[in-house]
């Protein structure tokens, strides 16, 4: 299902662990091209496979044409 998603938010949290990790770089690698992933627990590990944690300053980065938005605490950027 993934394969035909613009975007993807990833949200998954485990209290007091770190973040299962709910999609693989395979399913990353078969998302079209363009595509965007938000995952907003990268602070606490990321729950997909193709996460690193970025900065305010530099947010996004490109794995398998797919854009990524990884910056912990998201919150603090619009506060």
């Amino acid at each position: 299902a993934l394969k035909f998603a613009d975007v993807i938010i990833g949200a998954a949290m485990a209290e007091g662990d770190r973040s299962p990790c709910w999609v693989t770089e395979e399913m990353v690698m078969g998302m079209k091209p363009g595509s965007v992933i938000v995952d907003t627990v990268i602070d606490q590990g990321g729950c997909i496979a193709t996460s690193q944690a970025t900065t305010h300053s530099n947010p996004i980065y490109k794995a398998f044409d797919v854009t990524h938005y990884c910056v912990p605490n998201m919150p603090a950027d619009v506060a």
